[in-house]
């Protein structure tokens, strides 16, 4: 999977960039570095995927890439599927 710097940073929390993060490893500032990256893990966020198949030397492969990338909004999703579940309802 893919994605490239406006999405990578969306994803970061406007966080570092790589060479922010080459810095503060090439200074030994290991603890800042593991640190934001701990506060990435296990947070969900919901993502527009482009995915297609390349063949290449003979072998064929599926590429994925990120297009956007969204922190989920659980209020947003209820009201969207209560919603959804109301028309259900009235039919």
């Amino acid at each position: 999977m893919e994605f490239f710097t406006k999405i990578r940073l969306k994803f970061y929390n406007k966080g570092k960039s790589a060479n922010e993060i080459k810095i503060l490893k090439e200074q030994g500032q290991i603890e800042i570095i593991n640190n934001f990256f701990k506060n990435l893990l296990y947070v969900e966020y919901r993502m527009k995927i482009m995915s297609k198949m390349e063949v290449y030397n003979g072998e064929s492969r599926i590429k994925h890439q990120i297009l956007r990338i969204y922190p989920n909004d659980f209020n947003l999703e209820n009201k969207n599927l209560l919603g959804q579940l109301g028309g259900y309802l009235k039919k």
